[in-house]
């Protein structure tokens, strides 16, 4: 290859340079004619080029470590061989040698030519790596045309050529004509493999949008089942790594899963159980037939006592949970919860069921000690609340006697020393009672003992019987006792007014306890008053030593008072406020108060409570239409009592003057004298800083000016014939502080709309009746059912001295007895009494009463202090409650309370007193 390669090289020089070394001629010898050259004797220029890259083409052939693209270079040696010879063979099958340009360089002979051609083509063959060999053996659209469209374009050309020349030679037709028909020819076959090529190439554009697709679909199958692994990978991870058995089973209860928990759970191995066993192996049998009994009465059809019992839920709601005993390989028992959940597939079929369990050993075992802990506590909870019970009867028992017996004692000729003696009984008493009652509560908040009980009832009357239940106490110490209740207040609201007057009750009294001059009042105003709820805000204001800003941060603590010589100096055990706070916020409300040091305080009570539906229209009419802008003098040396008045009396539509001492009273009156304009009231306390409120009325009365003017007297000391002496001499009313609203409107109605044709009331018309044993002076008939012979007399007397006419029984048998026989207007009833208890007795009463239409109003009136104690005198019949010992206003209110309106129980002929 390398002497053909250098042959024909230097050849190509020699035509280049015009030289003629002869070399050529050695080998190719002068055929004469025979060769149509026009080099005789010498290798043609198309030979030696042909030569040359021929012989390239065979020696890069012969290089083993060519890579594929260098092997290229073959091919393109082969293929420019190819094209060089083309046109020389052309030439011959067109005969255009002498008629063309080309002619002299072109010039090859024809079997040369083929020669040289089927050379070039076998080396394109042999290099199999080249891309012409690997496009004729593609099994691809440009590998199937190449095989085509080469052979027939070939094929063509000769056929064609073939019959212009038999026609030329024949003579159908001329050279020209054969010339034309052939480029025709030549024409339509290009048009023709356009053509091929362009349903080829879209053939092959929608083979590769399919092979797209399919590859995309293949892709995305690939992704899936790696995704489908991937979360094989983790569901199994999972599996074995829960802190729960997990056993899943088939249709028919042979199991298929069984995780590494259930494996130390149970002591099975995996291999032991999956297609082997059913869940029922690791069950108790007897639990299984019970709740398999369970469930055929739950579901009305039978349950077989078998895996069908573990999976009857799960089939009908998707999914059953409660508790199990499981039984491990070992036989011992572990207390497990089971979820057992039904497995469906898409067209919602049960393929299986799933089971995952946890160990609740520890539960158990924790709820266990839990539940004998409770049941401890409740014991030593019941102990207690049976000792402070038993405590508080067996306490209160004696100390009714002896407050009561004190107040009696009181109120009987003493002297000096004694009733020195008499009042440090009851004050002590008091105190003992104050402290039994505040460790009551305090126990039962600690308890959580403290519920409420919601119903309608008037706040009005509810917290103007608190304020008298203050008023001895008060005049005790000297101290102004009123209350302002805001119009706006609705008269019904429904919430725990036990509750409330307790509330009410401790900060009235702490009030009055550390209040030594001055006075103590009670406002109650409306925050907001819609339809649904009252906001209502409940003020107690005194005039008492004040608490520092740093002892108001403690003071609502259990035990804690300001100091330890509030405590010391006053008593108390520091519960009292902290049991208010406690009450407050089980109504959801608030409590808190603003004090300086000796400038008093305020403590406040915020609730919101609902009014009731059953709103009592008649409550203070106003009836003061008539009357507005008629003028009222008020004269106090207190100016909250100045300020009570005041808003009520504005409220009524008067014009209201207040004044402080006796000189502006006066200079008041003769001013509104001088104006023509006299005051239609005035109104005067009876304590003044500068004189007696009776001295005042003398005054005005022995003025020609003023004596004209009505007076009414206000008092908070009530003592025994200041009321008498006020009517006989100068005011035409009396007013006890404190007043009801009621009573003041009373007053100003009997003063300013009476008949003024009418002689005024005598001093009998408006004083009570008289202590006579006469029973048609008495204000009622009254029942008291009591064992003890101390808290008889104690109760029988306080009665009597309220004017009252009073049986007393031992027990329930003669209660029944007495009801039974007489009219009573009230029962007092003892609790604990011998034969027939308080409770028995109301029963049978009220079960007598049954269908009549009359209701005797029934008190309790007992020993025992406690919540439920209270509860269940309602729930027996009872209508309310006063626990012992009970004090004289205390009483005197609930009789005012239910001596309303009540209707007693006459005697029933033919009524079943056994019953």
């Amino acid at each position: 290859m390398s002497i053909t390669l250098f042959i024909g090289l230097l050849t190509i020089v020699e035509y280049v340079g015009g030289y003629n070394f002869g070399i050529d001629e050695l080998f190719f010898k002068d055929q004469g004619e025979a060769v149509l050259t026009i080099f005789p004797g010498r290798m043609a220029v198309v030979a030696a080029s042909c030569f040359v890259l021929l012989s390239g083409s065979l020696l890069l052939l012969s290089i083993k470590t060519l890579s594929a693209r260098e092997r290229n270079f073959i091919d393109i040696g082969a293929f420019a061989t190819i094209a060089l010879l083309v046109p020389s063979i052309l030439g011959y099958i067109l005969g255009l040698q002498r008629n063309t340009s080309f002619y002299p360089y072109a010039q090859i002979a024809l079997h040369t030519a083929f020669a040289l051609l089927l050379c070039a083509v076998g080396i394109i063959a042999l290099n199999s790596l080249g891309f012409v060999h690997q496009v004729a053996t593609s099994k691809t659209i440009g590998g199937r045309n190449f095989r085509t469209l080469t052979p027939a374009l070939i094929l063509a050309l000769v056929t064609a050529k073939f019959l212009i020349s038999y026609g030329e030679v024949h003579g159908y037709y001329d050279s020209k004509f054969s010339q034309t028909l052939f480029i025709s020819t030549a024409i339509f076959e290009i048009v023709a493999i356009s053509l091929l090529q362009f349903f080829s190439l879209n053939k092959l554009n929608s083979e590769i949008i399919e092979s797209d697709r399919k590859a995309q679909s293949a892709e995305a199958r690939l992704k899936y089942n790696e995704t489908i692994a991937e979360y094989a990978i983790w569901n199994n991870a999972i599996l074995e790594n829960a802190n729960s058995s997990i056993i899943s089973s088939d249709p028919n209860g042979v199991i298929r899963t069984f995780n590494k928990k259930a494996e130390q759970l149970l002591g099975y191995q995996r291999d032991e159980m999956i297609g082997k066993k059913t869940p029922e192996i690791i069950h108790d049998p007897q639990e299984v037939v019970e709740y398999a009994k369970t469930l055929s009465s739950r579901l009305g059809r039978e349950i077989s006592p078998g895996f069908e019992a573990f999976v009857a839920m799960a089939r009908e709601d998707g999914a059953d949970e409660r508790e199990w005993t499981y039984i491990r390989k070992d036989g011992t028992t572990l207390p497990v919860f089971l979820s057992v959940t039904a497995v469906k597939n898409q067209k919602n079929e049960i393929i299986g069921y799933l089971g995952i369990a946890n160990d609740i050993s520890e539960k158990k075992e924790v709820d266990r000690k839990l539940r004998t802990a409770l049941s401890d506590a409740n014991a030593s909870l019941k102990a207690k609340d049976i000792f402070l019970a038993n405590m508080s009867h067996e306490i209160r028992t004696p100390m009714n006697g002896i407050i009561g017996m004190s107040d009696l004692l009181l109120e009987t000729p003493l002297s000096d020393e004694q009733s020195k003696y008499v009042h440090v009984i009851q004050k002590s008493g008091d105190q003992l009672l104050g402290v039994i009652n505040d460790i009551l509560d305090f126990s039962k908040i600690q308890s959580g003992g403290f519920s409420l009980d919601l119903h309608p009832f008037s706040l009005v009357e509810l917290l103007e019987n608190q304020m008298e239940m203050f008023k001895a106490r008060a005049n005790e110490k000297g101290l102004s006792l009123m209350s302002y209740i805001d119009s706006n207040v609705p008269n019904k609201l429904i919430g725990d007014s036990f509750r409330i007057a307790q509330v009410i009750t401790n900060l009235v009294g702490n009030a009055i306890k550390f209040t030594q001059r001055g006075g103590v009042t009670l406002f109650v105003e409306t925050l907001d008053s819609g339809s649904s709820v009252c906001d209502l805000k409940i003020s107690v204001v005194d005039t008492g030593i004040g608490i520092s800003s740093l002892d108001m941060t403690k003071l609502f603590s259990p035990f804690i008072q300001a100091d330890n010589s509030t405590s010391r100096h006053f008593g108390g055990t520091g519960l009292g406020l902290s049991i208010s706070k406690s009450l407050v916020q089980l109504m959801n409300g608030e409590i808190g108060l603003k004090s300086e040091e000796k400038m008093g305080s305020t403590f406040w009570v915020r609730l919101k409570l609902s009014p009731a539906e059953d709103q009592d229209q008649t409550a203070l009419e106003n009836d003061f239409a008539s009357l507005q802008y008629k003028k009222i003098l008020v004269v106090d040396d207190d100016p909250l009592a100045n300020l009570v008045l005041e808003k009520y009396l504005s409220s009524w539509g008067f014009q209201v003057i207040t004044t402080l001492n006796v000189s502006e009273a006066l200079a008041e009156l003769q001013l509104a004298v001088d104006q023509r304009s006299p005051f239609s009231v005035a109104i005067i306390d009876k304590r003044l800083s500068e004189m007696d409120g009776l001295d005042l009325a003398r005054m005005i009365k022995s003025n020609l000016e003023l004596a004209s003017t009505p007076l009414i007297l206000m008092t908070a000391h009530n003592k025994s014939g200041l009321k008498e002496e006020a009517l006989r001499t100068y005011f035409s009313d009396v007013l006890i502080k404190p007043f009801r609203r009621s009573e003041l409107q009373k007053a100003l109605k009997q003063l300013l709309l009476a008949d003024k044709t009418k002689k005024p009331l005598s001093v009998s018309q408006v004083l009570p009746a008289n202590n006579s044993k006469d029973e048609q002076t008495k204000l009622g008939r009254i029942l008291v059912a009591e064992d003890n012979q101390v808290n008889q007399l104690v109760t029988r007397t306080l009665l009597e001295q309220l004017q009252y006419s009073v049986l007393v029984v031992s027990n329930g048998n003669e209660a029944l007895k007495e009801v039974f026989s007489e009219h009573f207007d009230l029962v007092f009833m003892d609790c604990q009494m011998p034969d027939l208890d308080g409770y028995q007795t109301t029963v049978r009463i009220r079960k007598a009463e049954a269908g009549t239409g009359r209701h005797i109003p029934i008190v309790a009136l007992t020993a025992n202090a406690m919540e439920q104690d209270r509860e269940m005198c309602v729930k027996s019949g009872m209508d309310d409650y006063l626990a012992k010992p009970v004090k004289k206003v205390v009483l005197e209110a609930m009789l005012k309370k239910w001596l309303r309106t009540a209707t007693s129980i006459n005697p029933s002929p033919g009524l079943d007193r056994e019953s």
